[in-house]
């Protein structure tokens, strides 16, 4: 059977996230719940084994689509990820994400600082608006933009000035 779609009012376990009478968990030998979106990994869950009484600990699969003289898609290869497999791709993932905001906030900055002449001063919040978005987002961008010479923070700590450094 398949699962409810999630909603914030509704958490819980295995026996909640079947859609219908609680009865339909209740008949089951074996329930793996499976959750993931899309491009990333599916988490299982083994929730319940009548039979030999213990569950198996979280793991991942993934699938890659395999080309073959039908097309793109003419196969299909699934592999098993152990939790800490599952645990390294989400960090690596994490990081890929971080590595896309900093990206879109950096051209932002350097549009901002270019349009004031190539230098910023001012209040980081004055810039954060300019910018349009969070606090951590320029907050990262900023310190690995300075790290890697793209920036050059100047001024005081009250009063800092933004340089871009020609590259």
């Amino acid at each position: 059977h398949h699962a409810r779609k999630p909603s914030a009012q509704q958490g819980g376990t295995a026996t909640h996230a079947i859609r219908g009478s609680s009865a339909l968990f209740d008949a089951c030998q074996s329930v793996y719940v499976f959750e993931g979106e899309k491009d990333t990994p599916t988490r299982v869950h083994h929730q319940k084994d009548r039979i030999r009484g213990a569950t198996c600990p979280l793991f991942g699969l993934t699938s890659v689509d395999v080309p073959g003289a039908g097309g793109d898609r003419d196969g299909l290869v699934v592999r098993h990820l152990e939790a800490e497999q599952l645990e390294q791709w989400e960090e690596k993932s994490e990081e890929r994400k971080a590595d896309g905001v900093v990206s879109k906030v950096s051209r932002l900055v350097r549009e901002q600082i270019s349009k004031a002449g190539g230098r910023f001063t001012g209040n980081v919040n004055v810039l954060r608006e300019l910018c349009g978005v969070k606090k951590e987002a320029l907050t990262l961008t900023l310190t690995k933009m300075i790290a890697n010479g793209e920036l050059r923070r100047e001024g005081t700590y009250r009063y800092p000035e933004y340089v871009l450094v020609s590259q």
